[in-house]
């Protein structure tokens, strides 16, 4: 990240070697959701960048996609967003963009954060270590997580985290009427998920 900031320390020593990508992904799991608890009070909102950006109506770009919700940074002090991408061919690094204060967002409770894995590293598997851990803090009775995905068996693998998990958003759902509400856009008296059935 290329700062002595202990976020920056952290990262850099994780990608200064060569671990094995689900082990990797344990450390990072870790360091995040330790700050992640720290903001107990939040609602945590996990996006599958990957799935949001394959939908129609949506960003095809994922530079284009953390731009339409940096916004949310300025009107909403109560939330986490964290967007998810893929580890790509090649990508040998976990990195976590500075949010727009250019600080990191894991340490400094700012709004959103982009997490882009490593190669063999998946979306899917990282927030499902995230919330493992969020179920295991001493914080996990008054956490609330949204997840943004229309994967099908994610979405059954998520809501098996309920309570905590509050409710799971179709990613079209998300970007029309989710974000334009949390971004100050709209009125939010209508931005309460309906009850998701037991699976």
């Amino acid at each position: 990240l290329g700062d002595f900031s202990s976020d920056g320390l952290f990262f850099s020593i994780i990608n200064s070697f060569e671990f094995q990508p689900n082990f990797k992904m344990k450390l990072l799991s870790s360091f995040v959701s330790s700050v992640l608890f720290a903001a107990n009070s939040r609602t945590t909102w996990f996006i599958d960048g990957n799935n949001l950006m394959g939908h129609k109506g949506t960003p095809r770009d994922p530079q284009t996609i953390a731009d339409k919700l940096k916004p949310i940074e300025q009107a909403s002090s109560d939330l986490s967003v964290i967007l998810v991408w893929d580890g790509r061919a090649g990508k040998d690094t976990v990195s976590v963009e500075p949010s727009s204060n250019g600080e990191s967002s894991s340490v400094n409770g700012s709004i959103l954060q982009v997490v882009s894995l490593a190669e063999g590293m998946s979306t899917d598997d990282y927030i499902l270590e995230q919330l493992q851990q969020m179920k295991k803090s001493e914080f996990a009775a008054s956490s609330s997580v949204m997840v943004v995905t229309a994967d099908r068996a994610f979405r059954r693998q998520i809501l098996e985290s309920k309570p905590m998990v509050s409710g799971v958003v179709n990613p079209l759902v998300f970007w029309k009427r989710y974000r334009p509400r949390l971004s100050g856009m709209k009125s939010d008296y209508r931005n309460q998920p309906k009850k998701e059935n037991a699976q």
